[in-house]
């Protein structure tokens, strides 16, 4: 993880979604693509494709599931210290269900405001690699982000279909 902030601040077109990509996958935030908007999902999934990847997103509001990647690094999606309409995305590490702050891609930081409402984990969409957790190195995996994979029987994440 190599943080990046986000470059465009103005409430409700900022790109802290974009920055966290970036932050995740070591990349200037110049190559990802605009991800704001009503398909930034559509247009999130697209772009992680092209680098071998794909994103779960599990909703926090009712709990989680026993079904998400552990002991990873991810993005959460609360609301935004800056408005109470709004949301904002920072990086974590997911601890088994408890959130460990990693980054903030806003110049003013100011985390989430009260509980996130989403966690985004990335996974390979490799089929010959199985869905595993975006984690710590393993020379064992050869992928586009190797540092980033670990694949275990008990960490592994399991792929809508």
């Amino acid at each position: 993880m190599k943080p990046v902030q986000q470059t465009v601040t103005e409430p409700g077109k900022g790109n802290c979604l974009a920055a966290c990509v970036a932050s995740l996958l070591e990349l200037p935030i110049e190559d990802i693509p605009d991800l704001d908007g009503r398909n930034n999902w559509v247009g999130l999934q697209s772009f992680l494709l092209t680098h071998g990847l794909q994103a779960l997103w599990f909703s926090l509001q009712h709990g989680m599931s026993g079904r998400h990647p552990k002991e990873a690094l991810c993005i959460l999606i609360g609301g935004s210290p800056r408005s109470t309409s709004l949301n904002h995305a920072v990086v974590a590490r997911d601890k088994y269900g408890d959130f460990e702050n990693v980054w903030d891609p806003h110049p003013e930081g100011g985390w989430l405001d009260g509980e996130p409402k989403y966690a985004v984990y990335f996974v390979a969409a490799d089929p010959g690699l199985g869905a595993t957790p975006l984690k710590g190195p393993d020379p064992e995996i050869r992928h586009s982000h190797p540092r980033f994979f670990v694949r275990t029987e008990t960490s592994a994440a399991v792929l809508p279909s």
